[in-house]
């Protein structure tokens, strides 16, 4: 059974109840929340041993792209031959390393046991300060069971109790799981019910407050792939606030999203290029319906241009919103 690490403590909170959606409406089946390698999850093929993102500065001259300054790193990412990641960097806009998460696993390089987040130092990669941990722990059929956040003194040490707990409850006849999180103090402070379908995908997952009171509901739509299609908000009345549909290619790679509000009007629309590196300079951006997408001879994705579609001119077009680097190495 694989156990990961995911990059950033904030998608913990929110992913491991949310982000494995679909619909169904008998009992479901529950998952094994860390079923996945950080590979799989971040949809990446083949051996990778390192990921490192950049962002990328360009203009707009005559409708076409000019590349701007030198590439920025934004975060890399080392993994281990399991697929898991060992640890993640996230860097400052000059290129400093800020801060970084390292993974501790169990003898197998699968089961996740710790993740400790180190600050960086005036810039530098040593020495390091511990800023925060978080602990997992299992239950008997090794369901994760209880995660525990701990904070650290000015010293580097870790307090001897715990900042956060998360308590998981698993209901299988209900096709449910239930994340409570509690104070150091052991006050709640929420619950998260999520409701998985026969494919053990999440269908509906709703957020309590400590009084019991829903605060929001997000329901999940696949396609016959088993590719998220649609992400929508509800509030505690059950209004519609805002819906996000999805549309891959046949490999899975994400290549459009389209954000409605709660009158289900567009608000906006993101598109996704790939592209080689050696095709960025001089790109024409009202040509992208040509651009025939390429990755690397893996299958990973190297550079990445989002556009967003606008209204004007008497119709539609599109304008350069990011443009991504990624360099990634593999095992041998």
């Amino acid at each position: 059974m694989i156990r990961t690490g995911l990059l950033a403590t904030a998608a913990v909170l929110v992913l491991l109840s949310s982000a494995l959606a679909g619909c169904g409406s008998n009992t479901g089946q529950l998952p094994d929340l860390y079923a996945q390698s950080d590979w799989q999850r971040m949809g990446l093929r083949g051996s990778v041993s390192s990921l490192a993102l950049y962002e990328l500065s360009w203009e707009d001259a005559f409708g076409r792209i000019r590349l701007a300054g030198l590439p920025a790193i934004d975060q890399s990412t080392a993994f281990l031959p399991t697929g898991n990641q060992a640890e993640s960097r996230y860097y400052d806009m000059a290129g400093q390393p800020k801060y970084s998460d390292v993974f501790v696993y169990d003898d197998d390089g699968e089961t996740w046991l710790e993740c400790v987040s180190y600050k960086s130092e005036s810039g530098n990669d040593s020495p390091r300060s511990p800023q925060w941990s978080y602990t997992n722990a299992y239950d008997e059929r090794n369901r994760i069971s209880r995660v525990e956040g701990y904070d650290y003194d000015t010293s580097g040490q870790k307090l001897a109790k715990a900042s956060w707990v998360h308590i998981y409850e698993y209901a299988a006849d209900e096709g449910k799981i239930v994340r409570s999180s509690y104070s150091g103090t052991g006050a709640l402070q929420w619950k998260n019910v999520t409701a998985y379908d026969g494919e053990g995908r999440a269908s509906v997952s709703t957020h309590y407050d400590q009084n019991g009171f829903a605060g929001w509901s997000d329901k999940f739509k696949y396609d016959a792939k088993g590719d998220r299609i649609e992400w929508s908000r509800y509030d505690s009345k059950g209004s519609l606030q805002w819906r996000d549909v999805f549309t891959y290619d046949d490999n899975g790679n994400e290549i459009r999203c389209a954000n409605y509000d709660y009158r289900n009007k567009l608000m906006w629309e993101a598109v996704y290029l790939y592209v080689a590196e050696e095709d960025l300079e001089g790109f024409a951006v009202n040509r992208w319906t040509e651009v025939k997408n390429k990755f690397d001879s893996r299958g990973n994705w190297t550079v990445r241009v989002t556009l967003e579609k606008k209204d004007g001119f008497g119709g539609s077009y599109v304008t350069v919103k990011e443009i991504q680097k990624r360099v990634i190495g593999y095992f041998p």
